[in-house]
């Protein structure tokens, strides 16, 4: 199976934007993943789907939490991610051969809406974790404000004026990654 390395490719900077306008979004996700992250033992930690690293370095200089390591299949991506301090390995979670046993913690952050196979990418996650590690999954689920503003743009093809006025916010996610989730 070759990588889709061009599905984020093109649209770092959109990306960033979106969380830094959205930025009450932003903290919430923020917060949420930090009070996942924050009781547990964080020797090495590997965030799935890092994109520009932008959830990594708040981490480390709003809470002091370190993580070195991302794995991101967008060359686009990855490269703002290092820039921020994230040692990246270009790849996916179903086909990037992780080592067995290597990371106390193990996180995607709303990157399963983008994977095919999530059987086969959890199953790769789990079995590099050390024994006792944690696997966490953070998502915007369908059933959601976010996941059914998304669905409604997907099935209008894209955020007309009009129709989305007064749901969307004032800079609404792509609808192209929007189109490309499976949700």
């Amino acid at each position: 199976m070759e990588i889709n390395t061009k599905m984020f490719d093109g649209y770092a900077d959109k990306y960033d934007q979106w969380f830094l306008t959205n930025n009450k979004v932003f903290e919430s996700e923020l917060k949420l993943l930090h009070a996942c992250l924050n009781p547990l033992k964080k020797d090495k930690i590997l965030s799935v789907g890092c994109g520009s690293g932008l959830f990594e370095s708040a981490l480390k200089s709003e809470y002091g939490i370190n993580v070195e390591h991302g794995l991101e299949p967008s060359t686009d991506m990855a490269e703002i991610a290092e820039k921020r301090g994230v040692k990246v390995e270009i790849g996916d979670a179903e086909t990037t051969q992780l080592k067995d046993e290597e990371y106390d913690i193990i996180y995607l952050n709303g990157c399963s809406t983008y994977i095919a196979d999530l059987g086969k990418a959890y199953k790769n996650c789990y079995n590099a974790l050390k024994k006792g590690g944690h696997l966490i999954l953070l998502d915007v689920p369908v059933e959601s404000a976010y996941g059914i503003l998304y669905s409604f743009a997907n099935y209008a093809d894209g955020y007309d004026e009009k129709l989305f006025s007064r749901l969307a916010p004032a800079l609404p996610y792509p609808i192209e990654l929007v189109k490309s989730g499976i949700f």
